[in-house]
């Protein structure tokens, strides 16, 4: 009876004893079993440098290493263990382990990083006409952003997820520019803003300038022109040739493949269209889709000549050739513009064309009496009679306008 007695009080103290030790498997004990438990954490993170922690429960002094490869950084107070991440410029997530220990007891925590988050809605270039007004655009991001103007008539500010761009009215007469500088974490570039009106900016009297097939630098008076939704480079009462006007860029495109005329030569009829021409690879295209586009911009030359200009440029539509010269030549088709209908007959050769217009200064505007500009011969009935030739190629160099006639001086 007394061995049973001692079997059964044996019994007992060791159910104890383990009962004990099963409530507090999370806690230390004195046969020196560590024990971990992770109690809060904060370590899913966007993409801007942030701050987390993590709240453990131990006895035991506690230690972290990390996976990463140095966006992430701890520091251990006690039982809390402080984490910090860097501004990720990635548009990629990223993610990395904590391994906590304390004692013999590990745990191991991920760390969380979005990707940058971008999206401009596709905007490339803001425009808009003369009057004053509000422009919105989406600006959705998760890191922080700064925008700037360097013109005081635009501003710019990021306001509920979107871009907010206001302009005051322009009545300057020709088109304005400026941009908006923005940085989104470490990403900055620029939007190119435009302000004009074609009627009241761009339409008109305009000085055009190329080198020729013979390498003769050319310049004539032309003009901008529309009618009704078309729009035309007038080089006389005969000539006009089609352009793409572009209200938010500010800028007149000539493609290829454009019908500009019926042509009588020896007493056949042709058709004159444009043709766009690589004279560095010596290639030419009559696709519609490729051409040269000039931007108009208004600029003040260093003997203080207010001019607007646009040069004519590759549109970036030909693949890897580069536009740099528009040709008029004959083909045999109105409709049809290929190699099988092309007679190979030049009609006209415009190297590097663009355009200059010298703008009314204050001095012209309060002149007694109207001052004029002299002008050439707008005869460009054949390549062999243009006219009076300015004979101009820099505007930098060779422009410059009479203080008193406001006559061009050469």
């Amino acid at each position: 009876m007394k061995k049973i007695f001692n079997i059964l009080m044996i019994a007992i103290i060791a159910g104890v004893a383990f009962t004990a030790c099963d409530d507090d498997d999370d806690k230390w004990v004195g046969d020196g079993t560590s024990t971990l438990s992770i109690l809060s954490r904060e370590t899913s993170f966007p993409a801007a440098a942030s701050q987390g922690s993590i709240v453990v429960d131990t006895t035991d002094p506690v230690t972290v290493t990390s996976s990463d490869q140095g966006w992430v950084t701890t520091a251990v107070s006690g039982n809390t263990i402080s984490v910090s991440v860097t501004e990720n410029t990635s548009l990629d997530g990223r993610s990395s382990t904590l391994t906590i220990k304390a004692g013999s007891k590990t745990a191991e925590i991920s760390v969380i990083q979005s990707g940058l988050i971008f999206d401009m809605g596709g905007v490339l270039n803001i425009g808009s006409g003369d009057d004053a007004t509000t422009l919105t655009y989406p600006f959705k991001t998760n890191a922080p952003v700064t925008v700037t103007t360097d013109a005081d008539w635009c501003t710019a500010s990021i306001v509920d997820d979107a871009l907010v761009v206001s302009m005051t009215e322009n009545s300057t007469g020709h088109v304005r520019r400026c941009n908006i500088f923005y940085k989104v974490g470490t990403i900055e570039d620029r939007i190119p803003v435009a302000q004009c009106d074609f009627d009241k900016d761009i339409a008109g009297e305009w000085m055009f300038f190329f080198t020729d097939a013979n390498g003769a630098d050319k310049g004539y008076y032309v003009d901008i022109v529309k009618d009704g939704s078309n729009h035309y480079l007038q080089l006389n009462e005969k000539d006009l040739i089609p352009v793409v006007y572009n209200a938010v860029t500010g800028s007149i495109s000539i493609k290829g493949g454009q019908f500009i005329r019926n042509f009588i030569n020896g007493g056949k009829t042709y058709y004159l269209h444009t043709i766009i021409w690589d004279t560095i690879e010596g290639y030419l295209t009559w696709s519609k889709s490729a051409g040269m586009a000039a931007e108009l911009t208004y600029s003040v030359l260093s003997d203080g000549t207010p001019v607007s200009v646009g040069f004519f440029e590759d549109d970036g539509m030909w693949g890897s050739y580069v536009s740099t010269a528009i040709r008029l030549e004959l083909f045999t088709s109105k409709t049809t513009v290929d190699s099988s209908t092309r007679a190979k007959l030049v009609y006209l050769t415009m190297i590097e064309p663009y355009l200059l217009r010298i703008e009314p200064t204050a001095e012209a505007a309060s002149a007694a009496t109207p001052l004029t500009i002299s002008a050439p011969s707008r005869n460009m009935a054949s390549t062999l009679n243009m006219g009076r030739e300015l004979q101009l190629r820099n505007a930098e160099k060779v422009v410059s306008v009479d203080a008193t006639t406001a006559r061009i001086v050469r």
